[in-house]
């Protein structure tokens, strides 16, 4: 029933016998003159004469409706994050949905739906994806019988690298020599300014190889950054803090050098919601380091083991302090006593952020504070700034770390094992003090009501109890019929061990209650008075 024609303006075809025509021109120049059209069973080929024009041939599907896909079909290397255009052929199809492949066809992504057959081809913004076994699939929205695919794997390259951006500010450099470096072109999803230092912040409109910048972004993601291979890189230092950038491939600080040699007077702190001390260099991001003198950084792909893993040591080590606020911000900061050799000094803290980034550190700017005289109370202020609230305060102290206090304006809290506090608003925060008392080191661990003794009794008892923290402090003591008897304790009292004798000889013999109300601990028991 298939019937091929041709006239004056092109080829045509029916599939019901002459009922009704469709155009069957693609592939032919526009305005040809058909002077004969022939068709080779033996090999389904369509062959059109034309005048002036020569002969065209057109391989015919097994049956109509068909699809037939011309580009990418096979070999090609298109590039990541560029306009290419995908061609085929439509048999009397209706709409069509393209989708392309990274794994030779085992898994498909589409790339459009619903699209019209005519004008038989579509500008595809090809992803950011590096493969070599990449293929492109064309079908019918109606009948997914009616498709075709590339005939052979084609490439997909990109010359530049990714960079991975986390919702909110980060620290970030150009992983590669960026052909448009302008932070306009290369972060469109920012919502903030980009931020250099150099003694102070500066804003920058443009960023250079070799430093890192702050920015915000609205969203995570990983964003192609179109340049040449950084493979090694020598960085400017001055005298203080530097913030400086990374190259194509990962690095170990440990393989970092300097010159002159010995400048670098800190460890290299990364950021992630809050200053960390890092052990590899990642494209991408940036880094600070602080130096004793002007010179210049060195940095290679290279690869060098590790000469040592201070944060582990830390981990290790050193009692945690960790603060964490509203919006998942946090910085971890550690304490404890002169257990072994430190350079306290490479624990210094970068500079704080640009205002309105969270940042918490130790009022020293350090992220280790060490007790230096066991006899004397040691005191370390906090200071927290750009904190969304309630922020969250949680400790990890070693089991033989006594002797140590969380201060804030409400309370004082001896600190063991594993706990927290909240901290609701900017006036508790700015208050608060990690303290070191040798006396505390035999503070009870939990606020408690003990048994009286002796019980029964006549006419006087002492009645136990332990305070964990400072706090306000009452007991009562109540008879069978709930009603107040006297009050023993009405004041506020500092952490510790507690007596308190109870003196019934005005009272009638019977069981009564008394009740210890203390750091949000209620507790009560029963005593027996007999005369």
């Amino acid at each position: 029933n298939n019937i091929f024609a041709g006239n004056d303006i092109g080829v045509y075809i029916s599939t019901d016998g002459g009922a009704s025509w469709n155009s069957f021109s693609d592939g032919l120049p526009d305005a040809v003159l058909v002077s004969d059209v022939t068709y080779s069973a033996s090999n389904r080929t369509l062959r059109v004469a034309t005048h002036g024009n020569g002969i065209f041939e057109r391989k015919l599907p097994d049956s109509f409706p068909a699809v037939s896909l011309i580009a990418p079909n096979g070999g090609e290397a298109w590039e990541g994050v560029s306009t290419q255009t995908i061609q085929w052929t439509p048999l009397l199809t209706g709409t069509l949905k393209l989708e392309y492949s990274l794994d030779d066809g085992t898994n498909w992504t589409t790339i459009v739906d619903n699209l019209p057959p005519s004008p038989s081809s579509y500008a595809w913004d090809v992803p950011f994806e590096v493969t070599t076994t990449a293929r492109v699939g064309v079908s019918s929205t109606s009948n997914s019988l009616i498709s075709d695919v590339s005939d052979s794997a084609f490439t997909l390259y990109f010359n530049g690298a990714g960079l991975s951006t986390t919702a909110g500010w980060d620290i970030i450099s150009l992983p590669v020599r960026a052909y448009t470096p302008e932070v306009s072109s290369l972060f469109t999803n920012a919502i903030s300014y980009a931020f250099g230092f150099n003694g102070s912040y500066v804003q920058q409109s443009s960023l250079s190889v070799g430093n890192g910048y702050w920015l915000k972004f609205g969203t995570s993601e990983t964003i192609p950054i179109k340049g040449d291979t950084l493979v090694m890189d020598t960085v400017a230092l001055v005298e203080g803090w530097n913030l400086v950038g990374s190259l194509t491939a990962p690095v170990s600080v440990a393989s970092v050098t300097s010159q002159p040699e010995n400048i670098f007077e800190s460890e290299f702190f990364g950021y992630s919601r809050g200053y960390e001390i890092a052990s590899t260099i990642e494209p991408g991001k940036g880094y600070w380091i602080k130096t004793n003198a002007g010179g210049q950084m060195i940095i290679s792909s290279s690869v060098a083991p590790p000469k040592r893993n201070t944060f582990a040591t830390l981990e290790q080590h050193w009692n945690r302090l960790t603060l964490n606020d509203k919006d998942g911000s946090a910085q971890t900061l550690y304490f404890g006593k002169q257990i072994q050799a430190i350079e306290q000094r490479k624990l210094e803290l970068p500079p704080p952020p640009p205002s309105g980034i969270f940042d918490a550190r130790f009022s020293s700017h350090r992220m280790l504070e060490v007790v230096r005289q066991e006899n004397a109370v040691n005191k370390f202020p906090i200071s927290i700034h750009s904190a969304t609230f309630p922020l969250t305060v949680s400790w990890e102290v070693f089991a033989d770390n006594t002797g140590w206090l969380l201060v804030t304006n409400k309370k004082t809290v001896p600190i063991n094992g594993s706990g927290s506090l909240v901290l609701s608003n900017t006036t508790e925060a700015e208050s608060i003090v990690l303290a070191y008392d040798e006396s505390q080191t035999n503070l009870p661990l939990q606020t408690r009501l003990l048994q009286n003794y002796p019980n029964p009794f006549n006419p006087v008892t002492v009645i136990g109890y332990q305070l964990s923290a400072n706090s306000y402090v009452t007991m009562k003591v109540y008879d069978v019929q709930g009603r107040e008897v006297v009050t023993l304790v009405d004041e506020f009292q500092a952490a510790g061990f507690k007596s308190q004798v109870f003196d019934a000889s005005v009272l009638p013999s019977g069981i009564y209650v008394y009740k210890l109300t203390a750091d949000n601990v209620v507790e009560s028991r029963k005593m027996l008075l007999v005369k």
